[in-house]
């Protein structure tokens, strides 16, 4: 048998995209390499119907098909983009359509989670629309930034679960990204049995993120003046 291929990745990532996801993702990516049938367009729309059965399973229970069916969504959304690169393919689109799947992704188990916590109705409810309305804040006010970061450097891995899973401690950026508390809100806490807390942690942190983005606009401004 011959080596493996190699994908491209980003050197530095989320915790649990290095951890959990990317060791998954690589291996499959490679498989499907030659599959012409899938396209990581594809790929990104079955990870929106995967979002939107994860919505349904945290609705109408259990809350661990939920949590699985959540992180298969995450999985395949991972998976567009390693599978594009594989085949040297550029789609202009393609952070369109990953962008409209994070938002499905999102919206879908933050609204089944709501219904499904209904013996906490008025927690869930109102730790859902928090962390949701935290969450995208994060995001508006880092895309807005004057000097938005460099383009993430990129190095290539054996696609094998074994070499992903090695290179995770060196390729991991600080906990709390977006990603990591999306994990804990959709998943852990849900497969715990305790989507309220986990709801609670991933709100807290996002709102630290915030906080750390409002401090950092103020210092900037009062330095100029």
């Amino acid at each position: 048998m011959g080596a493996p291929p190699t994908l491209p990745v980003k050197e530095r990532d989320a915790v649990w995209t290095v951890f959990v996801i990317d060791p998954l993702a690589a291996p499959l990516v490679a498989r499907l390499g030659s599959a012409r049938s899938i396209t990581p367009n594809r790929l990104t729309v079955l990870s929106a119907v995967a979002a939107v059965a994860a919505g349904a399973a945290f609705a109408a229970g259990p809350l661990w098909a939920g949590a699985a069916l959540f992180q298969l969504s995450f999985l395949l959304d991972c998976m567009d983009g390693k599978l594009a690169s594989a085949r040297g393919r550029r789609d202009p689109a393609g952070a369109l359509h990953d962008t409209i799947g994070d938002c499905v992704r999102l919206a879908a188990a933050a609204a089944g989670l709501a219904v499904g916590l209904d013996g906490e109705a008025d927690l869930a409810a109102a730790l859902v629309t928090a962390y949701v309305g935290i969450r995208f804040s994060v995001i508006a006010v880092a895309e807005a930034r004057p000097e938005p970061p460099a383009p993430p450097a990129r190095i290539e891995l054996p696609a094998r679960f074994g070499a992903f899973l090695r290179a995770a401690p060196r390729r991991s950026g600080l906990p709390g990204t977006t990603v990591d508390t999306e994990a804990v809100a959709f998943t852990l806490g849900p497969l715990l049995g305790l989507p309220v807390i986990g709801l609670a942690i991933a709100a807290a942190v996002d709102l630290l993120h915030l906080l750390v983005y409002v401090f950092a606009a103020v210092r900037a401004a009062t330095a100029r003046s």
